[in-house]
């Protein structure tokens, strides 16, 4: 994604500094952009449920028929799903860059807040995500002129897993003397030992991934009109994370 240079700064019309930021590209730009439900549910909106059931389950149907729908990277038409293209625009994604859009996959992963250029730099924040810019795009196995997705401090960015620096401390022999034998009546054979370094690889297992305790639960998305489930399950994509 391109970056834009945002002004920080000016004094006495005279510009003190700038920044580049993540150029956002907005889907709508002309009021109304929110659509509200006469339920008070905001289109493009996300909501963690307490319970999980494959599509084709009644209390699915029923959430589907209501407008809800599992954020599971569906790729759904723009005019078929024109108040949400307006809200999300292609932040997630788009097959084609002209008439679908992608829906969050959220399955699996844990979601973070945005950024937003920082936050207080005390206790608990402390600057919020020092890799904010770093972030990567949501579908970056999408080629042209399909798109990608927002990347850097952007919501919709990803961050594949890290570890990160830290120190492990490992006991050694420094300038000591190792006993090796003795003559008796207290003469010893005595030898000077050096330092010693040493690297271990610590293997994954039984666990593949470095995380936070978690709990499972199911997010859904407000899309604003009822959904079928053949469109729900239409071009459901294996998500894969950038490694860059």
């Amino acid at each position: 994604m391109a970056k834009c240079v945002k002004t920080l700064l000016t004094c006495c019309g005279l510009l003190l500094f700038t920044r580049a930021v993540p150029c956002l590209a907005q889907a709508c730009t002309t009021a109304p952009c929110l659509t509200v439900s006469t339920q008070g549910w905001i289109v493009g909106e996300i909501r963690p449920f307490a319970f999980g059931y494959d599509t084709q389950a009644q209390i699915m149907k029923e959430l589907h028929a209501k407008g809800w729908v599992e954020c599971a990277g569906q790729s759904f038409s723009r005019t078929a799903f024109t108040q949400l293209y307006k809200a999300i625009g292609n932040a997630w994604g788009s097959a084609d860059g002209t008439n679908v859009f992608y829906l969050p996959d959220l399955r699996g992963q844990i979601l973070r807040v945005w950024n937003h250029a920082g936050s207080q730099a005390q206790q608990p924040a402390f600057g919020g995500d020092p890799d904010a810019n770093q972030r990567s795009e949501p579908r970056p196995e999408i080629p042209a002129p399909g798109t990608k997705g927002t990347n850097g401090d952007a919501v919709a960015s990803i961050q594949k897993s890290e570890v990160g620096a830290h120190t492990h401390q490992v006991k050694g022999y420094a300038n000591a003397h190792l006993l090796l034998g003795s003559l008796g009546n207290g003469v010893d054979f005595l030898a000077n030992v050096s330092p010693f370094f040493h690297n271990t690889d610590l293997p994954n297992e039984p666990h593949a991934e470095t995380r936070p305790n978690n709990v499972y639960v199911m997010y859904m998305m407000y899309v604003g009109v009822p959904v079928s489930a053949d469109v729900n399950e239409l071009k459901l994509l294996k998500r894969r994370v950038a490694t860059k």
